[in-house]
Order: structure tokens, then sequence, then C-alpha cells
């Protein structure tokens, strides 16, 4: 592993040399949970040629993944892999769901409105 958002060091150093961790034993289980999914899916993370979405869940909460390997002329091979909460995703979907309820409910009202006046006026010159 390269490194990460976490709190947790992606390497430590071994006689002036930086060690890398494993993705798979990482102590952050999000990281973990992510590299063993890949890991279970597509038998060796050589195996990952293209872009792939996944989702899994730890303890009730979904997450969603987007993997992607990069290569480059100086033979570097990566996967980078990007973890995402479903909560964090949905947050402002879940924030704007009370305003635009109220807008589309105001909106309502005042098509009603309109169209009993338009009706008022059609039906006037009927009246006896």
């Amino acid at each position: 592993m390269i490194g990460n958002s976490g709190s947790q060091p992606s390497f430590k150093m071994v006689n002036n040399q930086a060690k890398r961790f494993s993705a798979l034993n990482i102590s952050d289980p999000v990281i973990q949970a992510a590299a063993q999914r890949l890991q279970n899916q597509f038998g060796s993370f050589k195996n990952i040629r293209n872009s792939q979405k996944l989702n899994f869940k730890i303890k009730g909460q979904q997450y969603f993944v987007l993997v992607a390997p990069w290569q480059d002329k100086f033979g570097l091979d990566w996967l980078i892999v990007t973890v995402v909460p479903e909560s964090y995703f949905m947050a402002r979907i879940y924030a704007n769901t009370g305003p635009q309820s109220y807008c589309v409910r105001s909106h309502l009202l005042r098509q009603r409105q309109v169209e009993f006046s338009r009706a008022a006026g059609l039906l006037a010159p009927l009246k006896v």
C-alpha cells in the first residue's frame, strides 16, 4: 500500500528502508475489507486490468469501491482504490429531501390555485 487517508501510516521504517504494509494486513477495517473483497472477487490484485465498481458491507454499513489500474512509462503498476461510505455519499441527497419536498408541495399548491382560477374563469359565462 502506498498511502491512505486514515490515521494509520502505510509503511514503517526498517533499517532506514520504508517497508510498506499490505492492505490485507492493515488494522484499518475498511481498507482491509476492501482489499479482501478485491482479492476474493479477482483472485489476485494483478488480475484487475480495468476500472471496477464494487460494494461491500461492514457491520451493516454499505461502502462503495472504485478501483482503477494505473501504469506509466517508468514501470509503475498501481491500483488506485477509492472507498466511500454510502452514508457520506448519500448525505447531501438526504439533506436536500426536506427542502425539496417543501418546494414540490408549494409548487403543486400554487398550480392547483391557478387551475381553479382558470376553471372559474371558463365556467363564469356558463352560469345561468
